[in-house]
């Protein structure tokens, strides 16, 4: 009598664990569907532009601001529309989710704010006479800030500089109808400038100053 309830016992617990193992597996061959069949969620993009939410370089961004609605209306009312700065203080190699693009036109210049894939502010102030001759900035041929990034780290490392969080990004006009690319770090005890020629990249000024 006694060893039939320990066989039926014995049957029963291994019933059990059988049913328990094949829930597990169960779950294991669901969960590794659900894994193999997600997808990944998408990155929101601007609904004028299509640009997408994440950091892209100067010269991409002055692409998508140029396609814009609101940017290109500005531009038709006006005459000899050029860009005169392009700028971004919170880079890393070379790329930001925010940059400043300035226009300029005969009478008005235009500073457009793009921050994370869409234009969210353009600033329009009336130029005097005496400011209406500013040097235009022409954007064929450049280098873009990424590579203009990758100069720029390699000087501050022969240098035995070492930079301090994100990086200043400027391009403006410069000498002889060229630009120029101002690279600013923050490194200990002030700021050091690397200055590029946008076009052949090559490094045209490095020096240290300010405090901080």
């Amino acid at each position: 009598m006694v060893k039939t309830e320990y066989i039926i016992m014995a049957v029963v617990l291994v019933l059990v664990i059988a049913v328990a193992g094949a829930i597990a597996f169960d779950k294991d061959i669901f969960a590794g569907f659900n894994a193999a069949n997600a997808k990944a969620t998408p990155v929101p993009a601007d609904a004028n532009t299509g640009a997408i939410s994440r950091p892209i370089s100067a010269l991409t961004t002055l692409s998508i601001v140029d396609s814009d609605v609101k940017v290109k209306a500005w531009k038709a009312q006006k005459t000899n529309v050029s860009v005169i700065d392009i700028s971004s203080e919170s880079c890393i190699d070379g790329l930001s989710t925010t940059w400043t693009i300035t226009y300029v036109s005969d009478g008005e210049q235009a500073l457009v704010l793009f921050d994370n894939g869409a234009i969210i502010n353009i600033v329009k102030t009336p130029l005097p006479i005496s400011a209406r001759s500013q040097p235009s900035l022409a954007t064929d041929g450049l280098i873009d800030s990424d590579k203009a990034s990758d100069i720029a780290a390699q000087t501050m490392s022969g240098l035995g500089k070492t930079p301090i969080g994100v990086v200043s990004f400027e391009l403006s006009p410069g000498t002889q109808n060229g630009s120029v690319w101002d690279v600013i770090y923050r490194i200990s005890g002030g700021h050091y400038l690397i200055r590029l020629d946008s076009s052949s990249g090559n490094v045209i000024e490095s020096e240290q100053y300010g405090m901080g």
